[in-house]
């Protein structure tokens, strides 16, 4: 039971960094498939997929209970800006804003800083309990990245975007590492109770 904890952040981080890698490309208007917005209407899967995991990392030590809460709150107001902005506003683009798509983005606005907020929070108090080693600095940068993409979206120049871009690789890579890691102590585990 406890691998799919794990699982969930791999499977998530896997899929965010798809998902990002495939938004590139899918700005531009036309017919290409998938599309920008489609692509968009799906990130309510690896924002769950995340929250899973942060729950198994959070069982690990019982600790950072406050940033796991603002944690918690800010991939759900992630996950329903998405679904208000994509599933039933239609996407938020240059000039053909509808109100429920600009509640929508608002709303993800919002997650996002709840959860830089969150994660850093309970990546310090995870750190400290050292229950990774050295490794248990891996939530604490996670939450740095996902915050340094708030700071590069908001300089709006290409080469912020490009860095923005880059965060939201990382970040996704980071979640794949913490599965990775949850993955190996669960075995660990096992084998010693063996």
């Amino acid at each position: 039971m406890k691998n799919i904890f794990a699982l969930a952040a791999i499977v998530g981080g896997i899929l965010w960094l798809a998902l990002n890698l495939a938004l590139v490309g899918a700005w531009e208007r036309g017919d290409n498939f998938p599309t920008y917005e489609f692509l968009n209407a799906l990130r309510p899967l690896p924002l769950a997929l995340f929250a899973f995991a942060l729950y198994g990392i959070y069982r690990i030590v019982n600790v950072g209970r406050v940033g796991f809460l603002i944690s918690l709150a800010g991939f759900a107001l992630l996950a329903a800006g998405a679904a208000l902005e994509f599933w039933i506003g239609g996407g938020v683009r240059d000039g053909d804003v509808d109100t429920l798509s600009l509640a929508g983005w608002l709303t993800y606005l919002v997650g996002y800083l709840m959860l830089s907020i969150g994660l850093i929070a309970f990546g310090i108090a995870f750190y400290k309990t050292r229950a990774w080693g050295t490794f248990s600095i891996l939530p604490l940068i996670t939450g740095i990245v996902w915050a340094t993409w708030f700071v590069f979206i908001t300089l709006d120049t290409v080469m912020e975007n490009n860095f923005a871009d880059l965060a939201q690789y990382i970040f996704a890579l980071l979640w794949v590492v913490m599965g990775a890691l949850m993955w190996g102590e669960n075995e660990t585990r096992a084998v010693r109770i063996e």
